[in-house]
């Protein structure tokens, strides 16, 4: 039997502890499992926003070289005599595929993007200045990943000389 004097010192002193667990043996396998899947909750939920997080920065990534990817068919187009640029019209590379104005191969981050190129006969009417018009061609390309989904879209209106 324990005397009054050392159940002070037990409860008090640096023995508090175990003297509580002796008493407790059940709880702690208890809360043990309970931090477990706590703890597991926790690790879970910090592995989805990692994933998460990557996957935003992919698409991100894809967005800015489709971007690029799209600019740089735009200025080859623009810069060919106007008499080709309906010859561009239907060009689709697929991601993987596409190619610089000098024929080279695009960089191997590239790798996820293609694109495609429209070039269609347009006519600007601008009404208040008496039916004025300007004939043209509109040429758009698209930018797209392996999915198909469109990541970027340039289009200029190129007056016909």
């Amino acid at each position: 039997m324990v005397n009054p004097l050392q159940n002070q010192i037990l409860s008090s002193g640096p023995l508090a502890a175990v003297h509580a667990s002796r008493n407790n043996r059940g709880l702690t396998l208890l809360e043990a499992l309970i931090a477990s899947v706590i703890l597991t909750g926790m690790v879970l939920a910090t592995a989805a926003a990692l994933s998460s997080t990557q996957q935003n920065g992919q698409f991100a990534e894809d967005l800015v070289q489709g971007a690029l990817a799209a600019d740089a068919k735009m200025a080859e187009i623009l810069a060919d005599d106007y008499a080709n640029f309906q010859s561009y019209n239907g060009i689709d590379e697929a991601p993987g595929t596409m190619k610089t104005a000098q024929g080279a191969a695009f960089p191997i981050s590239f790798y996820r993007i293609g694109r495609r190129v429209s070039v269609v006969s347009k006519r600007l009417t601008f009404g208040g200045l008496g039916g004025y018009f300007i004939d043209g061609l509109q040429i758009t390309i698209t930018a797209y990943d392996p999915a198909g989904v469109t990541l970027f879209t340039e289009s200029r209106f190129a007056p016909q000389p």
